[in-house]
């Protein structure tokens, strides 16, 4: 688990975790989120590899995974992410981008790597 699959189409995850992602009806994408303490990340060419320092934990993203990990402080809401990727790719259904934006955090928040803000948050950044 963590190793990257190649033509993974959702960022930052491997086969195995986009299956136990499962169906995304119903489920919304948080108001914001934040990268949590404790995590280090080295850039390998377009790809970030993720290190939980006290996990031990990594995760490998790929391109799209890399740009969303560095526009978290920036921009810490998902919902202006998805409006980014439809401006991008703009051929992919708005629902489609929205799923890998969800799937996106689901994996990082469920492995520690960023944390959801309760609404009306803000952080230092």
């Amino acid at each position: 688990m963590g190793e990257p699959a190649e033509g993974s189409e959702v960022p930052g995850t491997t086969p195995s975790d986009q299956a136990t992602a499962g169906d995304l009806s119903g489920r919304r994408l948080p108001a914001r989120v934040a990268k949590a303490s404790g995590i280090d990340f080295e850039r390998v060419g377009d790809e970030i590899v993720l290190m939980h320092l006290t996990s031990l934990e990594f995760r490998l993203l790929n391109e799209v995974g890399a740009l969303l990990w560095d526009t978290v402080e920036e921009i810490p809401e998902p919902s202006e992410w998805v409006e980014m990727m439809v401006e991008a790719r703009p051929e992919t259904p708005r629902q489609t981008h929205e799923e890998h934006v969800v799937r996106f955090i689901e994996e990082l928040v469920g492995a520690g790597f960023l944390v959801v803000e309760p609404p009306g948050t803000h952080s230092a950044g």
